[in-house]
């Protein structure tokens, strides 16, 4: 099974949006901060305090809400803790910053696209650009469905065929952002980059079904 057009073309959309989080990489050989790489700051909604931000997040996923919210077009891209990247580098020897900092270059060109249907079908694919190299894209076609959620998470678990025909079973947390139409997946990339709290963030997209037409050559028909 294969990505439809819809989820190539949000892809292809972003792809040239990661250079400029990765052009101020620069900076922080000075030690200076940087917001473009810093997890998306909370919208005024997730300002809320006490018992009014609780409440908001038991509802947000209550019932069938996680299913809902769920259902659509996802686009997002890596982000890191600017602040905690500093921290990390800070104490480092030049050849140790440099690997660091390679490490994160790399994984902020990161580049992800998912859609989820209600029959509970899916797509999703996923690129990232080695340093000097093409970019890489995995992703695939399958079924996803809520086996928990909890507070503003939900666990979800997909069943994909990828690419190359492989069929992989896997589960994820997914928070919520309070206005509903932000995801933020967790990643794990090993000792280099802990503690920079590495994440996708995902947007949700109004991608209009009559403008888009599923061409070989990936072109949008407007």
């Amino acid at each position: 099974m294969r990505c439809t057009k819809k989820v190539r073309l949000m892809v292809a959309t972003m792809r040239g949006r990661w250079f400029i989080a990765v052009a101020v990489l620069g900076s922080f050989c000075g030690c200076n901060p940087t917001s473009e790489i810093r997890t998306p700051a909370p919208t005024q909604s997730e300002n809320q305090t006490g018992s009014e931000s609780a409440a908001a997040q038991q509802d947000l996923l209550a019932g069938e809400n996680a299913t809902q919210l769920l259902i659509g077009a996802w686009l997002g891209q890596a982000f890191l803790d600017e602040e905690a990247l500093l921290q990390k580098i800070r104490p480092l020897s030049p050849e140790q910053r440099t690997e660091v900092l390679r490490s994160a270059e790399e994984f902020l060109t990161t580049v992800m696209a998912m859609e989820l249907h209600g029959d509970g079908s899916m797509e999703k694919e996923i690129e990232i650009t080695p340093i000097g190299g093409q970019p890489l894209r995995d992703g695939g076609s399958g079924k996803w469905k809520i086996v928990e959620s909890n507070g503003d998470q939900a666990m979800v678990e997909t069943i994909a065929t990828l690419l190359d025909g492989t069929v992989v079973t896997d589960r994820q947390w997914l928070r919520f952002f309070a206005d509903g139409n932000r995801l933020a997946v967790s990643v794990q990339l090993g000792e280099t980059l802990a503690g920079c709290n590495p994440q996708i963030v995902l947007y949700r997209q109004q991608l209009p079904d009559a403008n888009l037409a599923d061409r070989d050559d990936g072109s949008v028909v407007k």
